[in-house]
């Protein structure tokens, strides 16, 4: 997600459930779905939604998972939401954007959509992004740089480039699973050493992408600086629990569910070695 907020509103990372439609080599999220997710109705979540909005104004949320449009009344949601928010969809876009798009002012709904040829065919991916393409978070798509897949990464890239739209290359943060052979591969990206295997796909990975952030990639450590995470943005995850951030998740922060929640009311000191996702919050 484009981590700009020149009005500097209140960013909130809304991890809505695990449970997916794709089953892709390179993710653990797909089989961390649980019973534990809260599972409230429309109503509910626009109380809780509309509570925040109360205290904070008008906020960025981002909805991910998972799969974040298999949640019930997800599409109900984001139209309320995005009355009142700025909201942020990441997605695997296996649904048809036809079912926000144009109802929905592109100043108040983004897509981060991530291309995963596993599980589905480019030509219908490539017809959705066309027709959201004024929507797309930073006019860009993201592409994770799992070896299996690299090859026609050129292909996409140019395909893309043809209608305005840059795909964004996603180094692995954690173990890739290969269901081939039920193998962990690239142990050694956890500890934010290598992206994958070798130098080459590593040098492939940087030329492609629009996002070459020393942070992100492990080569530099935020550990000992302020960051604002906590006070400006904060993590959900599908029991609603609240952390200040997505990677760690140690310190919470409350429950979404909780009317008396808030954020920080300052940042605070980062005791983190690495920072592949809130890296935007550190303070230099």
């Amino acid at each position: 997600m484009n981590n700009k907020n020149p009005n500097n509103y209140k960013t909130i990372g809304w991890t809505v459930g695990y449970e997916c439609n794709f089953r892709c080599p390179y993710c653990f999220v797909w089989r961390d779905a649980s019973n534990k997710d809260l599972k409230l109705s429309v109503n509910e979540w626009i109380n809780i939604w509309d509570r925040i909005n109360n205290k904070y104004g008008k906020c960025i949320i981002s909805l991910s998972g998972g799969e974040p449009s298999l949640y019930p009344g997800f599409f109900d949601i984001v139209r309320h939401l995005s009355k009142n928010n700025i909201c942020v969809i990441c997605t695997n876009f296996s649904w048809d954007p036809q079912k926000l798009i144009p109802d929905i002012p592109e100043t108040n709904l983004r897509i981060f959509a991530t291309f995963h040829p596993s599980f589905m065919d480019f030509n219908s991916f490539y017809e959705k992004v066309k027709f959201a393409k004024k929507y797309l978070d930073n006019s860009s798509v993201a592409f994770v740089a799992y070896k299996k897949q690299m090859k026609e990464l050129p292909f996409y890239k140019e395909e893309l480039a043809k209608i305005g739209v840059c795909l964004m290359i996603h180094p692995l943060r954690d173990e890739g699973f290969d269901i081939e052979n039920g193998e962990v591969k690239n142990t050694d990206i956890s500890k934010g050493q290598k992206i994958i295997n070798d130098d080459e796909d590593k040098k492939t990975i940087l030329d492609n992408t629009i996002v070459k952030d020393e942070y992100r990639l492990g080569l530099k450590s935020p550990k000992g600086k302020l960051c604002r995470s906590g006070k400006d943005s904060v993590c959900i995850w599908p029991d609603g629990t609240i952390n200040r951030c997505t990677r760690y998740r140690e310190e919470s922060m409350g429950n979404i569910t909780d009317k008396n929640f808030e954020f920080f009311e300052s940042p605070k000191i980062c005791n983190k070695d690495l920072c592949p996702i809130e890296y935007g919050m550190i303070i230099e």
